[in-house]
């Protein structure tokens, strides 16, 4: 009898570390999957910045950092450098699209991507994301 109750405690710790096994296989295998990702970001478009103050914002970044002043569809302003360049807000006169709430410090980034935006929605869904304004296509 002793031996009968040692052979199943043995076969009970033997399937306990083989599930234990397969529990590590599963959960790498669903890691690993959650780490593929279907869309791919090609560059920075520009980055939307809400400030306090444009004339300091641009006075701070072109005299300290050495950016461009850029004006562009009328009377708005970026900061320029490269390729890149950060679109400015003044505090309460937001531009569309905007951030959701805007406070000085606040950015929204525009990013290029060559994905389909249809996958691009997808893919944000099925990681529970969605963009505040939908997908925008002509930041």
């Amino acid at each position: 009898m002793l031996t009968l109750i040692k052979i199943i405690s043995l076969y009970i710790q033997l399937c306990s570390h083989i599930l234990l096994i397969w529990v590590y296989v599963i959960l790498s295998l669903l890691l690993s999957l959650k780490r593929i990702c279907l869309i791919s970001m090609s560059r920075l478009n520009h980055l939307v910045l809400t400030v306090k103050s444009v004339p300091d914002t641009i006075n701070f970044y072109s005299s300290v950092l050495g950016m461009e002043v850029v004006t562009f569809k009328g009377t708005r302003e970026a900061l320029a450098f490269g390729q890149q360049k950060f679109n400015l807000h003044q505090l309460g006169q937001e531009f569309e699209p905007k951030a959701k709430h805007p406070t000085p410090g606040s950015a929204v980034l525009c990013l290029i991507t060559s994905t389909p935006l249809a996958t691009v929605a997808a893919h944000l869904k099925v990681v529970h994301l969605s963009p505040t304004e939908g997908l925008e296509l002509n930041c």
